[in-house]
């Protein structure tokens, strides 16, 4: 299960955040931000493992491709902000 979202404010950027993260190897999908974790309407979420958010932060910030915000769905499918 997919439980981090990485909030991005177009396709543009998380399409180029999700070909940071697959050729490091590390899968992810996006997806449509869900409506409550985007401020300004339309958004769009990388998701991917809790495990996986450290190495995905790494290659992120490498590329100067860090999300706008960081989410995790806990068990009873609230979120929670995470730090980028």
């Amino acid at each position: 299960m997919y439980d981090v979202y990485l909030i991005f404010r177009s396709i543009t950027h998380g399409q180029t955040g999700r070909a940071v993260l697959r050729r490091a190897g590390i899968p992810s999908a996006l997806v449509r931000s869900p409506a409550r974790l985007s401020r300004n309407g339309c958004a769009y979420a990388l998701t991917l493992r809790r495990e996986n958010w450290p190495a995905a932060r790494a290659q992120l910030l490498e590329a100067d491709r860090l999300p706008q915000s960081v989410w995790e769905r806990g068990a009873d499918g609230g979120f929670r902000r995470l730090d980028p």
